[in-house]
């Protein structure tokens, strides 16, 4: 049956944090939307925080640009909250939950809401509860894994809260299996692949690497992501020594938001023992993100763990051959550069060596990588994905006695 009007879906996320994957694919999505096929709206739980907002890429400011306001509940966050014993604390957060639920539940009932679009953990927690209260509205929830609550304290809860959900979405297979063995048993999942534009640049790569002190036909590795120790960077410094064997007049960048201070100084200190300080350029970078892949020519990932990283989308969006361990979803991403998830620095640098010395072979990798990306991950391919579970739930939905 067609449908004569948009379907109303209503997104639930706690807060739009500047750095995480899974708003940054929420911004690719709304921007590609079909307002055809679903009128979508958004509320954001907690209040807008300076530091946040004052970030490179504010995602509130990144969907203003298109048009694109979220309502806003306006809560304080609990760590913001003067302190209390631990009786009064735990009874604060009871009151406060109950309060937000209850907020939500009328935020959907007013816009008249469908479809409940959930965002990870704590933002599906809170989007089950309010969906019943408002009338046993049908949820999708995306998650990048059970994490969250395999803490003793909330593993029943994890287990309730995915029973409760219509369907999961998620970047990779990997990270719905580990959902599905944490319940412990099969639930309905879909595998929509995260859609990016090519990130932006301000400044030519000829700029850029004079502002970094590389020269202008030296060859560079370079990782880019959150600095936070699962992420890699250490391995990456660590293979890069290795590199050096084979390609001397190598660089490395790595670049991102810090997130973990002290593994950011940590890996300073790496590479001024190894002194390697003139060949090692660590920043995070406050431009566009697309500034710094101007300069790297073959992108290194060696995560410890990892769904589906928008870093690799972003290599493959520009052409640019990416080496990655095979942890999560990484090995759906690509065809070569795939190594073990627990590949030593020699291992690395054998992967990364021969695109490194080898344009032919980079641009071949390359432009392979930018064929899938044009294949899957575009930006409208992620809002078609997500659209096509919206509207299957709804469809499910009505079609029940």
């Amino acid at each position: 049956m067609t449908r004569q009007r948009p379907l109303r879906v209503g997104t639930i996320i706690t807060s739009l944090y500047a750095a995480g994957g899974d708003e940054n694919r929420l911004v690719e999505h709304l921007k590609a939307r079909d307002p055809d096929r679903v009128d979508h709206r958004m509320v954001v739980v907690l209040r807008p925080e300076p530091e946040v907002e004052a970030a490179p890429g504010s995602l509130r400011r990144r969907l203003a640009a298109r048009s694109f306001v979220p309502d806003e509940l306006g809560e304080v966050p609990l760590r913001l909250r003067p302190p209390l014993p631990a009786p009064l604390a735990a009874a604060r957060v009871v009151g406060t939950t109950a309060r937000v639920v209850t907020r939500l539940a009328a935020w959907l009932r007013r816009g008249e809401i469908e479809v409940v679009d959930a965002r990870l953990s704590l933002g599906t927690t809170l989007a089950v509860a309010a969906a019943r209260l408002a009338g046993n509205l049908p949820v999708v929830a995306t998650t990048y894994g059970p994490t969250y609550f395999e803490h003793r304290g909330r593993r029943a809860v994890g287990r309730a809260v995915y029973g409760a959900v219509d369907t999961l979405v998620s970047d990779a297979h990997a990270r719905l299996d580990d959902v599905s063995a944490f319940v412990g048993r099969e639930l309905r999942t879909v595998v929509v692949p995260n859609g990016i534009e090519p990130p932006a640049s301000e400044i030519s790569p000829d700029r850029m690497r004079a502002r970094l002190d590389i020269p202008p036909t030296a060859p560079v590795l370079g990782q880019v992501a959150r600095f936070v120790e699962f992420k890699g960077q250490d391995r990456t410094l660590a293979a890069f020594q290795s590199v050096l064997k084979a390609v001397p007049e190598a660089h490395l960048v790595l670049c991102g938001l810090v997130e973990s201070p002290s593994f950011f100084e940590r890996l300073r200190a790496q590479a001024v023992a190894a002194h390697l300080s003139d060949r090692v350029h660590i920043l995070p970078w406050p431009g566009p993100i697309g500034d710094v892949w101007g300069v790297i020519d073959v992108h290194l990932h060696p995560t410890r763990y990892d769904s589906s990283p928008i870093a690799i989308a972003e290599a493959m969006t520009l052409g640019k051959p990416s080496i990655a361990t095979d942890v999560g979803g990484i090995a759906e991403l690509l065809v070569d550069g795939l190594v073990p998830a627990d590949a030593d620095a020699e291992q690395l640098a054998a992967a990364v060596a021969p695109p490194l010395r080898d344009q032919a072979l980079r641009w071949r990798w390359g432009l392979a990588a930018r064929e899938r990306y044009e294949a899957r991950h575009t930006p409208r391919a992620l809002a078609a994905g997500m659209e096509d579970v919206y509207l299957e739930v709804a469809a499910r939905k009505a079609s029940m006695p």
